[in-house]
């Protein structure tokens, strides 16, 4: 049976639901199959805005495709790029409401095509410094695969670096049968 328990998913959508609403900007920085970018999207409504980032552009129409599905009224920017380089395309003036990461590859598509560490952590560095004071940033990272367990560590590494005084973090395991359960990190600045 499935539980919401099993999964980070929900708990990374609850804590950007805590503090996006109408109007705001928010940054998928992994679109894979749109459903983050769909999530962030109903949340900002017809005023807001969402940048979705994607290295395939497989990925970047799926999400096209999922949002047109949905009549989604908000402004959308899916951009075909590494998410190590949205200080380049997002606007550094913008009131960023949550960016979301949901790293590894994309499901249905070759498997050697994943996230990695350096450009995550890149991303996660400037993603960052472009939310606002109350804003959030939350990565799910899927430890059961090479390039995935590299990230882990990574995280791991950075956040132990990071500013607590500056950011709060909350690091959540989910324990199922094996060691290479997802993990998710929240970073509240």
């Amino acid at each position: 049976m499935f539980s919401r328990l099993m999964s980070p998913l929900p708990l990374a959508h609850w804590y950007v639901k805590q503090v996006v609403g109408e109007g705001d900007t928010a940054i998928d920085c992994t679109a894979g199959k749109g459903r983050d970018t769909l999530f962030l999207a109903q949340l900002v409504g017809r005023t807001g805005t969402v940048y979705s980032f994607d290295i395939q552009e497989n990925a970047l129409k799926d999400t096209e495709r999922l949002l047109e599905e949905h009549a989604v009224e908000a402004r959308i920017h899916c951009i075909l790029s590494s998410h190590e380089y949205i200080d380049q395309f997002v606007p550094h003036d913008l009131d960023i409401a949550a960016v979301m990461f949901n790293l590894g590859y994309l499901p249905g598509s070759d498997h050697s095509i994943t996230t990695h560490a350096e450009s995550t952590i890149l991303a996660l560095d400037k993603a960052l410094k472009l939310i606002r004071p109350g804003g959030v940033v939350t990565v799910v990272v899927y430890t059961g695969h090479p390039a995935g367990s590299k990230e882990n560590c990574a995280l791991v590494e950075f956040t132990a670096d990071l500013n607590k005084e500056e950011y709060g973090i909350l690091v959540a395991d989910f324990l199922k049968v094996t060691d290479q359960s997802p993990r998710l990190f929240v970073f509240e600045k």
